[in-house]
């Protein structure tokens, strides 16, 4: 039973790889021209009209005599001023516990002990408030 299905198996992965080799051997070349595609709009047409538009802003006048009108100068501005809010952290893409209320606190890093031999690593680290 186990030849059968051998034998099936290796008869599909033939007839797979066979149908593939077929398809990639005797496709065509696509022609390049159907690889660009060509845009019905017309660009030059479209900066004019935006020229166009840009020259009746550009001869646009404003009459600034409304800002004088009796009614403008007798409107009342309804606006609250808006309390100042706590701030959240200075980075908020800093590690959790690295920033305290404002104040920058330094995670512990090994510290450099200059010797008559010349620098060392030393790799005590103290934590505490007396650092």
């Amino acid at each position: 039973m186990s030849s059968i299905m051998k034998t099936i198996s290796i008869v599909l992965v033939l007839a797979g790889v066979g149908f593939f080799g077929y398809n990639y051997l005797t496709r065509t070349s696509v022609p390049s021209d159907v690889l660009i595609q060509q845009d019905s709009v017309d660009t030059s047409k479209m900066g004019a009209e935006v020229l166009i538009a840009l020259n009746q802003l550009k001869t646009l006048k404003l009459d600034s005599s409304i800002f004088k009108d009796r009614t403008f100068v007798s409107l009342y501005d309804f606006s609250k001023p808006l309390n100042p809010e706590p701030v959240g952290r200075i980075n908020p893409f800093s590690p959790i516990g690295v920033e305290i209320l404002g104040t920058v606190k330094l995670a512990p890093v090994s510290k450099i002990a200059a010797t008559s031999t010349g620098p060392s690593v030393s790799t005590s680290t103290k934590t505490g408030a007396g650092n």
